[in-house]
């Protein structure tokens, strides 16, 4: 196997910076790849101890970054069981500088999968791709580092933010994903670093609204075609309809409603439900009615616009909003633990 070694070349001119180089050998023959590293004497003996100052920590990335790489670029060659040359490991290093970041590469993968208006996984992308570079304090990572110690600190980090243990294992899943495709696109070899790290499901307690407590919100007297006025009406809708999710309400078109049953296909599974309407659904319903000023093709005026992207961010805003005014609701009926648009599913 070829040998790689992190190497100094002095200035010609005494006292200036010289240059950092990868020393590269393999049956017998040497190549040096420069780092773009430029470094003191000084600063070069602080390197090979471990004390290189904070304020060089960026040189110190480059250099650790381009010696990853030269490893996995050799680890590469060797799993292909075939003779390689010094040069070969050369050629595929700077060949390796066209290849994209982890950030680049996830930045396509949110903006194809945006072009195919799949807004609720790219929105899954965007969040974990924020998540991990708070976690890199903003570094530009590479597939190399991605390694098994890199994915278990990241976890970690993670734990130590009270996050649940399905929401971690959320970004593990999404991480992986992207592992995975980068490796079928070439730019990353297989090396499994997820298989210490949770990234199962664990199943929620559920959460069940008292009854006395949808009584007390029903009763209470709030100005008729306020925002908090229509926030109850959707939760109860919600409850009556045994736990229709928001994002499948907010979807719900007139042709769903025949003979008095409600039939739709939950837009996170595709399963067909099918859900009697009772008198209470029926008068919310009444309520907004598109000749009563209903502004959109669907039988709640929570989406408006045409466009797809744009009625995206249109049901991350409502959703945000129904669950503030959800938890104004819950204090002023007291409610015993928060109401939330997850609760009213729990029925």
């Amino acid at each position: 196997m070829a040998t790689i070694k992190v190497k100094f070349r002095p200035s010609t001119v005494p006292g200036k910076a010289g240059t950092v180089v990868y020393q590269v050998i393999h049956r017998r023959k040497v190549r040096l790849l420069s780092t773009h590293v430029r470094m003191l004497p000084a600063r070069w003996e602080e390197y090979q101890t471990g004390t290189l100052p904070a304020d060089n920590s960026p040189q110190l990335y480059q250099i650790e970054r381009g010696l990853k790489r030269l490893k996995e670029i050799v680890r590469s060659l060797e799993q292909d069981e075939q003779p390689y040359s010094v040069d070969d490991i050369t050629e595929r290093y700077h060949k390796k500088d066209l290849s994209p970041s982890l950030f680049e590469f996830m930045r396509q993968i949110i903006n194809d999968l945006t072009q195919q208006n799949k807004f609720s996984t790219a929105h899954n992308y965007q969040s974990t791709m924020n998540s991990l570079r708070d976690f890199a304090h903003g570094v530009e990572l590479i597939f190399a580092d991605l390694n098994a110690t890199f994915i278990e600190k990241y976890e970690a980090w993670l734990s130590k933010r009270d996050l649940s243990r399905n929401t971690l294992s959320f970004y593990m899943r999404i991480l992986r994903a992207t592992y995975n495709k980068a490796v079928r696109a070439g730019w990353a070899t297989q090396m499994y670093p997820f298989q210490n790290v949770y990234t199962g499901i664990e199943r929620t307690r559920k959460r069940a609204v008292p009854e006395s407590t949808i009584a007390r919100i029903s009763q209470l007297e709030l100005p008729p075609n306020s925002p908090l006025s229509m926030a109850r009406d959707l939760f109860l809708f919600c409850y009556g309809t045994r736990g229709m999710s928001f994002v499948d309400l907010a979807h719900l078109r007139p042709s769903d409603i025949r003979g008095g049953v409600i039939r739709y296909n939950r837009r996170k599974t595709g399963q067909r439900m099918e859900v009697r309407i009772e008198k209470p659904m029926a008068d919310i319903l009444k309520r907004y009615k598109r000749s009563n000023g209903n502004p959109t093709p669907f039988l709640f005026p929570l989406l408006t616009a045409n466009d797809q992207a744009a009625r995206y961010r249109q049901y991350q805003t409502a959703l945000r909003q129904y669950n503030r005014l959800l938890g104004q609701l819950s204090r002023m009926v007291e409610a015993d633990s928060g109401i939330t648009s997850y609760v009213a599913r729990h029925k």
